[in-house]
């Protein structure tokens, strides 16, 4: 018996991953296989079947990622190799020209050179990232997602996404 194309885990709302090894392998089936592992026909599904299938899974809506915390990604904009080199440049520097020069020879500007250009970085980086993710939202609710589907006794129809059952979940 075939397992799920998606991989569902049970919550308030149903979430599916993708599983791209499956789908593969699915699509060398002979297509009688593959209605008969999903319950379901090439006329489509009569609605009582989609009925019973929204109960069963949940309704069909694609899940986007939330969005991050300002706060977490302002910490992880210090988060980077380029960030990591400067910081051990920083410390290098506080213990040759600080820790171990003498009192009267003691120099802080590379220091606060460094550490300025690690700020600067990390605020550039938060500020990117930040106008990308309103970006990324913005175009997120321009978009539709609708597909053509093919009910039994009815014509193809044009749907929402979450008006259609996963009809691959049925095993």
């Amino acid at each position: 018996m075939m397992k799920n194309l998606f991989n569902f885990k049970k919550s308030p709302m149903t979430r599916a991953v993708y599983n791209s090894e499956y789908a593969r392998f699915v699509s060398r089936q002979s297509l009688e296989h593959v209605y008969s592992t999903l319950n379901a026909c090439r006329r489509g599904l009569n609605e009582h079947d989609v009925e019973s299938r929204r109960r069963k899974f949940g309704e069909n809506i694609v899940v986007h990622e939330e969005r991050t915390n300002p706060v977490k990604l302002f910490v992880s904009a210090f988060i980077n190799p380029f960030i990591g080199v400067l910081t051990a440049l920083i410390l290098i520097s506080f213990v040759l020209d600080v820790v171990l020069a003498d009192s009267c020879e003691q120099d802080w500007a590379s220091i606060i050179i460094i550490s300025t250009m690690v700020v600067f970085s990390a605020i550039l980086r938060f500020v990117q990232e930040l106008k990308a993710g309103r970006s990324s939202d913005a175009l997120l609710r321009m978009v539709k997602n609708t597909c053509y589907v093919e009910r039994a006794n009815t014509r193809a129809e044009r749907f929402l996404w979450r008006n259609l059952c996963r009809v691959t979940s049925c095993c």
